[in-house]
């Protein structure tokens, strides 16, 4: 067993600051409510971690990580990293607190985001940016999740962050390394077998967890406990492009958004700005009554104009032929009679919270400043899935669907 950390007392000075209370515990320290001593107006969340439970492997990806959070520091929509005061037992980062608590919290017991359409579109486009300024800067952090995402302003403001599993490589073998419910297929090395493995794409990786993130944020729920063969909803996905829209409250647009973001193939999955472009163009999330009835209008008019495309192709079908051959009369007559409308059909599990990180070759977790939550197993969805295994769902960027047969030409 593990050694466990030792707990500061309350009262403890570090710095100007002094401990409050705890917040949270980790692998190998504790996250404290820090108040400024001289301004108690001041606070901060102070992650401390001791050195004699740390190995040298375990110190150099504490290093890595305060570089990174230091590196990407200053952004609107990422905790700030203040500094780090360094002592003979310890090293103490302080950081941006965040009060009002995480994502999770925000989704599950406040409920805050689901059928509101205008803040779902606000937070998540601030999460865009978030990721968006990390790989500009090189930067993929592979364990996004409400718990990692603190929320300020009553939840109209949200920051990333938990950097302790983040990588400066585009490509990784660091397989496993997130949270179960949120880490991409690929990831998980699922399509591959292990002699074949070449690593995975940490850019799409995270862009797969925003999805996830966004069905959360609409519904408060998901779509499958592990993104793997191994997970009934998760097959039953890969097999109907449509299983989200049919098992989840959400919107068809939305679901068009999904397919391009669940998208299997790493290489063809959205990319950021084109998600930011589809989300700010997006005007319902949840389905509700108001949405049934905006996408039966829409049905209506399509309809419509399907009538009117249709009323002037045959009147132009009609309309008199000079010096027409008898072959091109006879094709264009069975043209017009393949003509017809087609009908318009509209295919109209609650929110655990996450496992605890996997750690890449032994990295720890690092709550900044989330409270760790109990681990609860997820409902399985009481759809009966196809069981075909051999196809993946993509869907190309003009929202068809493709379905990729061959396992293996989906490994990055």
């Amino acid at each position: 067993m593990s050694p466990q950390p030792s707990s500061l007392p309350k009262g403890t000075r570090i710095d100007n600051y002094e401990i409050k209370e705890t917040l949270g515990t980790g692998g190998y320290g504790q996250v404290y409510l820090g108040q400024h001593i001289d301004n108690p107006d001041k606070k901060v969340a102070i992650k401390s971690l001791q050195h004699s439970i740390m190995d040298d492997r375990q110190r150099t990806f504490l290093r890595t990580e305060i570089a990174l959070h230091t590196h990407l520091s200053g952004h609107a929509h990422i905790i700030s990293l203040n500094h780090v005061v360094k002592e003979r037992d310890w090293t103490h980062v302080m950081l941006e607190c965040g009060l009002e608590g995480d994502l999770f919290e925000a989704i599950t017991d406040r409920n805050i985001y689901s059928a509101n359409h205008n803040l779902i579109r606000k937070v998540f486009l601030q999460l865009i940016d978030a990721v968006s300024y990390c790989h500009a800067r090189g930067v993929y952090h592979r364990d996004i999740k409400p718990e990692n995402i603190l929320v300020f302003d009553k939840g109209h403001t949200i920051k990333l962050a938990d950097f302790g599993l983040a990588t400066t490589d585009p490509i990784s073998k660091d397989y496993g390394c997130g949270s179960t419910f949120y880490f991409s297929p690929e990831c998980q090395g699922d399509f591959a077998r292990e002699s074949n493995r070449v690593g995975y794409a940490t850019a799409p990786n995270d862009v797969w967890a925003l999805g996830v993130i966004l069905i959360n944020l609409a519904t408060g729920r998901n779509g499958w406990r592990l993104a793997s063969l191994k997970d009934d909803s998760f097959r039953a996905y890969l097999t109907d492009p449509d299983f989200l829209l049919k098992i989840l409250p959400i919107s068809r647009d939305m679901a068009r958004i999904l397919k391009r973001i669940l998208c299997v193939d790493p290489m063809r999955r959205i990319g950021l700005d084109e998600l930011r472009e589809r989300i700010e163009r997006c005007k319902y999330f949840t389905r509700t009554s108001e949405v049934d009835v905006y996408e039966k209008q829409q049905d209506k008019e399509a309809a419509m104009r399907r009538m009117r495309l249709f009323g002037t192709l045959q009147s132009k079908q009609h309309t008199p032929q000079t010096n027409t051959s008898p072959s091109s009369s006879s094709s264009s007559s069975s043209s017009s009679s393949s003509l017809s409308l087609s009908s318009v059909s509209v295919s109209p599990q609650p929110l655990p919270p996450s496992p605890p990180a996997t750690p890449c070759t032994f990295r720890s977790r690092s709550p900044a400043g989330t409270k760790p939550s109990t681990v609860v197993p997820a409902t399985p969805s009481p759809f009966t899935p196809n069981t075909t295994n051999d196809a993946r769902l993509c869907i190309n960027s003009d929202g068809t669907d493709n379905l990729l047969t061959g396992l293996a030409t989906l490994v990055v």
